[in-house]
């Protein structure tokens, strides 16, 4: 009998009792509603924003707080669905950039102060990808056996099974290896010519694109492409344009639009203060001290270590990486104005996603 959602996500890994879910960041000022009954939503609660200047996060209540990274996966995607439903909605009345999913803060005061930290560069973000939705495009053979019979009957693949089929057994094998070989470099140089006029196509039409790994056999393109909304039927022709040029060869399939996952993906790291301490210990330098006192104290601990002055001695190695770790973890807390704080907040907005390997479903194209 099949759990429904309730019963999967009833008994999961606990790591506090409360938090603040994020979900990502909006060009919006002040607090707003977004109400209980978001698509996908799990448990009741409300979705609302938390606002510093002219910026908020878009968070949830999230009790008890879940320890993501031991769901198992049936229950995680149920939770990546309605991480996804959230974002998908609140993008039709603002600007949004995703924060990762599994973000969670400890309370409203600490998203606040996420906020702070990162406006400069949130509002930078909120103004580049304003107007503009993400498309994912998947590519893939229809039927990838009728390719490779087409590959098949080709002149050079006949004459090879002739001549394998007047050899005896021991000696056809060799044959057979090569004509799998030659069928499988011929089927990879199809699909890469394929996608190369895909990615032509259809780059015209974007402000960005990213080409991601091709998770099937059958996949020729798996790409992200940022547009402007205005944009987003010009994509929808050109792929009608590619499926008949293709002559139905290739499915085309299109999810969006969505939020700029693989584009703008703000990611937020807690350091606690033990590692602080331990990172100021390895250094030699206090709470609070500059800038100019950290470089110092690296540049001469990492001349003392070096790997290339112990070529012979591998625990140097570690040694210089963990001074390494420790250089660039309180040189951040300065520069982002935290040096002297118990514990650190680091802000980063990847700009290259890897696409999950569970994407939302999508439209095909015919």
């Amino acid at each position: 009998m099949e759990k429904n959602a309730v019963e999967l996500l009833s008994a999961h890994p606990i790591e506090e009792a409360t938090g603040v879910y994020i979900y990502g960041i909006i060009d919006a000022s002040g607090e707003r509603d977004f109400g209980h009954s978001i698509p996908g939503s799990v448990e009741e609660e409300t979705i609302h924003s938390i606002g510093f200047g002219n910026i908020a996060a878009v968070v949830s209540r999230h009790a008890p707080r879940i320890a993501f990274r031991l769901l198992p996966r049936e229950s995680l995607v149920i939770y990546l669905s309605k991480y996804q439903s959230v974002l998908s909605t609140v993008m039709r009345e603002c600007t949004v950039i995703p924060v990762k999913f599994g973000t969670v803060a400890r309370d409203s005061e600490e998203v606040k102060a996420i906020l702070k930290q990162g406006v400069s560069e949130f509002k930078r973000e909120l103004w580049t990808m304003k107007g503009k939705v993400e498309l994912d495009i998947v590519a893939a053979w229809k039927d990838v056996n009728a390719i490779i019979g087409e590959i098949g009957a080709s002149e050079e693949i006949r004459r090879l099974k002739e001549e394998m089929a007047a050899k005896p057994p021991e000696e056809a094998r060799s044959s057979k290896i090569k004509i799998g070989q030659i069928v499988k470099g011929a089927l990879e140089a199809r699909a890469g010519e394929a996608a190369a006029e895909i990615f032509e196509s259809l780059q015209g039409l974007a402000c960005d694109f990213r080409a991601h790994d091709l998770l099937e056999a059958n996949m020729i393109a798996n790409v992200s492409l940022l547009v402007k909304k205005g944009r987003m039927e010009a994509c929808s022709a050109e792929l009608v344009r590619l499926n008949e040029r293709f002559a139905g060869k290739i499915n085309f399939r299109c999810v969006g639009p969505l939020p700029p996952y693989s584009f703008s993906l703000v990611e937020i790291e807690k350091v606690e203060a033990a590692s602080l301490s331990q990172a100021r210990a390895l250094l030699g330098v206090n709470a609070g001290a500059a800038a100019s006192e950290i470089k110092k104290a690296y540049w001469n601990l990492s001349q003392q270590c070096h790997p290339d002055k112990h070529p012979d001695d591998n625990g140097y190695n570690g040694r210089f990486d963990e001074l390494n770790r420790a250089y660039k973890l309180l040189l951040d807390g300065v520069n982002s104005g935290q040096g002297a704080a118990p514990d650190l907040i680091r802000i980063e907005i990847s700009k290259d996603r890897v696409k999950p390997a569970q994407p939302q479903k999508g439209q095909n194209i015919k």
